[in-house]
């Protein structure tokens, strides 16, 4: 099969490694559009709560220009487009609001065909598996539970979310690289996020963007794929080593 240099590349990365660390939201689990929404709600209530109302539209700008990021961050980057300061009680009271409205209007979303497909594909493999993700851990850990089958879910070694000492990035490698007993150069990480991408290069692994909305194409090519099927097409075969 003759491969173009872009897939030359992204094709030496997912048959050379042996851990995958997926990103959650909008790389696994089809919520971007319904977490744009509930956080616009939420953190436009709470800051006319607290005597500055902005329009949920200016929050859902800031959502997606940061998006990736730890939900904290993003709390903080709105406040500071508002001209307005937070302290962690506000943030918690954010999050907890968040939390709590999400479990209502993700109730219906699912993960990803693609994504089911490619993981599919993978937990048939030697390899490990983890996520890694900027949701709150206890929120991560709620919704992975409901949205990811269980045949794919239990071949996952690590579910990393955002806690205190433990963050997105050099911090979650560093436990998957403790885990797994397996260095950087053998971790592969694929998001949806330009947040992913900058993150995997400070923790100096490799990292692929699937970009169904073609929002990185140009930006990270040749790390950039249009679905996660692309992945699937450029694995080797291989014989099942799971029953």
């Amino acid at each position: 099969m003759v491969i173009g240099i872009k897939n030359e590349v992204i094709a030496n990365d997912i048959n050379t490694k042996t851990v995958f660390v997926f990103d959650w939201d909008g790389t696994i689990f089809d919520s971007m559009s319904a977490k744009l929404k509930s956080f616009s709600a939420v953190v436009s209530k709470y800051f006319t709560e607290l005597g500055n109302p902005v329009d949920s539209d200016f929050v859902a700008a800031i959502y997606r220009e940061h998006s990736g990021k730890p939900r904290s961050e993003i709390f903080l980057e709105a406040a500071k487009a508002a001209v307005m300061q937070l302290g962690q009680l506000e943030i918690d009271e954010m999050s907890k609001r968040l939390f709590l409205l999400n479990q209502t209007v993700l109730a219906e979303a699912n993960i990803f065909p693609d994504a089911h497909r490619l993981l599919s594909v993978l937990a048939d493999r030697d390899v490990g598996l983890f996520i890694s993700s900027s949701v709150p851990q206890a929120e991560l850990d709620y919704f992975v539970s409901v949205a990811l089958p269980e045949n794919l879910r239990s071949r996952f070694s690590g579910v990393f979310g955002s806690r205190e000492g433990c963050s997105k990035g050099r911090e979650h490698i560093a436990h998957i690289s403790a885990c797994s007993g397996i260095l950087s150069d053998k971790i592969l990480v694929i998001g949806d996020d330009e947040a992913d991408f900058i993150l995997s290069k400070a923790a100096d692994v490799a990292c692929i963007l699937v970009d169904r909305d073609s929002r990185w194409f140009d930006r990270y090519s040749p790390n950039v794929v249009k679905n996660l099927d692309e992945l699937c097409n450029l694995l080797n075969p291989t014989v099942s080593t799971r029953s």
